[in-house]
């Protein structure tokens, strides 16, 4: 079953913990496009705060990725386990900065609250777009891509993105970490952009 809020003993910000069988499919199972009220209010809100408790207690998350975040486009998702292996060992070159998808997956360290917003930004476009951006790639060459396009435009290359969800992604796809936003930006940014 799913324990939803855990963190409602450590403070008013939500986060999640899949222990034993999720109650709903992985988002990577779906394949519908998600629309940009959707990805802010079933996607970003209730993972920022859940970034946001994690980054108070030093923690990062290191696992967000279309196999290990649960939920639907209806209903507000549920991070899947992390820390169960190295961190970020199961993300691939999508999911990471191209600085850091270059090292080992095995070697990519701890790294920072930035680094899971970047791999919430991966994984918001590609629920927007209703599959992985650069399918079929291998690591190497969306890696190299990235490096000579940026990570915004080597995977949003030949993809049509709805103006405002293309700002807020191009920031959290940021090459520079200082330059994506904080999570409790984002968490903020996502009750602004809803009440619209």
């Amino acid at each position: 079953g799913l324990i939803a809020p855990a963190a409602q003993h450590v403070s008013a910000a939500a986060s999640w913990f899949v222990v034993g069988q999720p109650a709903s499919p992985a988002l990577g199972a779906q394949t519908a496009p998600w629309s940009e009220a959707q990805i802010i209010t079933h996607l970003i809100r209730p993972v920022a705060a859940c970034l946001v408790t994690l980054q108070a207690q030093g923690l990062t998350h290191r696992a967000i990725r279309p196999d290990n975040v649960f939920g639907g486009a209806d209903q507000p998702a549920v991070l899947g386990p992390c820390w169960t292996s190295s961190a970020a060992s199961g993300q691939d070159a999508r999911a990471e900065s191209p600085w850091v998808a270059v090292c080992p997956p095995q070697a990519r360290g701890e790294g920072t609250i930035a680094d899971d917003v970047y791999a919430l930004g991966a994984l918001a476009l590609a629920l927007h777009l209703g599959h992985q951006p650069m399918p079929g790639l291998p690591d190497s060459v969306i890696i190299e891509r990235k490096l000579e396009f940026g990570s915004f435009g080597a995977m949003t290359a030949d993809e049509r993105i709805v103006p405002g969800l293309a700002d807020l992604l191009r920031s959290m796809l940021a090459d520079d970490p200082d330059q994506r936003p904080a999570a409790a930006t984002l968490a903020d940014l996502a009750v602004r952009r809803e009440r619209r």
